[in-house]
């Protein structure tokens, strides 16, 4: 199995526009934006449906893809540190014996 790199999803998602991101709709046209606070859309849009078929699914999976993906990063960085962990104790209980 091999190991997932880390460092170019890191990367990727340092470059996009900090969360929160919020999904708008005004005349049939989805957008996705960054937000203040107060979920008031902030500078300028981040993608819109403009002649794509961007639905209310497509906008809303767009809309928490920054903080889904902090958060897979963040467990998967916790389960490889588990694992560490657990490799440390099987190497020291070979050592002593047990």
């Amino acid at each position: 199995m091999s190991s997932l790199d880390l460092f170019p999803i890191k990367s990727r998602l340092a470059e996009v526009p900090a969360p929160p991101w919020g999904e708008f709709c005004e005349s049939g046209d989805w957008w996705i934006q960054q937000c203040d606070a107060e979920w008031s859309p902030i500078g300028e849009s981040i993608c819109n449906s403009g002649t794509e078929d961007m639905t209310c699914a497509v906008a809303t999976f767009i809309e928490h893809a920054p903080t889904d993906m902090q958060a897979l990063i963040a467990e998967v960085e916790r389960l490889r540190a588990l694992l560490d962990d657990r490799a440390r104790t099987a190497a020291l209980l070979e050592r002593i014996g047990g």
